[in-house]
């Protein structure tokens, strides 16, 4: 198990890389320096299938990705 985490995280930070560097050629881009990534894993993020997000998954994901949004001034800070 811990050589297959390794390998998915390595790739989840390949994915990382690349969008991070994709970002810096489009001039509207704005890369949230990874917020998602760094978010806590917990076992009710997960559904039971352990591929997909739960609802409670779902809303953490969507918080984190809203207050990224409002770091980086795509959305109001008092929205």
């Amino acid at each position: 198990m811990p050589k297959k985490l390794a390998l998915l995280e390595k790739a989840i930070h390949g994915y990382e890389a690349q969008l991070k560097a994709a970002c810096k050629q489009v001039h509207q881009c704005r890369y949230d320096g990874g917020a998602f990534g760094r978010i806590v894993n917990k076992p009710e993020y997960i559904a039971s299938d352990l591929n997909h997000f739960s609802v409670k998954g779902h809303a953490k994901a969507a918080a984190v990705a809203w207050a990224a949004m409002k770091r980086v001034g795509l959305v109001p800070r008092s929205g």
